[in-house]
């Protein structure tokens, strides 16, 4: 279920992910450490709905907060089911996706600060696993790690061949 209060947590956790570490005494690098905390303790993720992307006019994002075996909705803003994803492997430097629609599903490699664009259905995706940085005093590793899924802006063209495949499969 999705809170407010997460909303401006993870607000605030992109902010510490935006800034680098200016000052190796004041911030370090939150490492993820994969725990399977289904067998731990019945962990989960925790997300938000897509909604407009700052700066990136026609994008829409969603945060997520997620480790290893945690499974998400991607949501458009009124709260349809999109698709969803699960996380069977993660390590401090890469995530394993696995995307799922009504199709087979796709796998997806996602490295550590390397958007990957993934075409799903008929919209392209950008998924995004940002160094964060905390301050010292505080705990350097964490069980989840935050995942950016931006859906990209259609061309024109894009969004009437996607109205014409939605129209075809509601005829058959």
């Amino acid at each position: 279920m999705m809170l407010k209060h997460f909303a401006l947590l993870v607000a605030l956790s992109i902010c510490g992910c935006a800034a680098h570490a200016e000052d190796a005494s004041q911030s370090v690098r939150l490492r993820f450490v994969p725990v399977d905390t289904h067998k731990e303790c019945g962990g989960g993720a925790n997300f938000t709905r897509l909604r407009p992307a700052p700066g990136r006019p026609g994008a829409f994002f969603a945060l997520m907060h997620a480790g290893l075996r945690d499974k998400f909705p991607i949501q458009d803003e009124g709260g349809k089911l999109l698709f969803s994803v699960v996380v069977p492997e993660a390590t401090d430097e890469r995530f394993l996706l696995e995307i799922r629609t009504d199709r087979e599903p796709q796998k997806i490699s996602l490295p550590r600060d390397k958007a990957v664009t993934v075409q799903i259905v008929e919209t392209q995706y950008e998924f995004y696993f940002p160094t964060c940085h905390v301050d010292a005093s505080a705990k350097a590793t964490t069980n989840k790690a935050l995942l950016i899924v931006t859906r990209l802006p259609q061309s024109r063209g894009q969004r009437d061949n996607a109205k014409a495949i939605s129209s075809d499969r509601k005829q058959n």
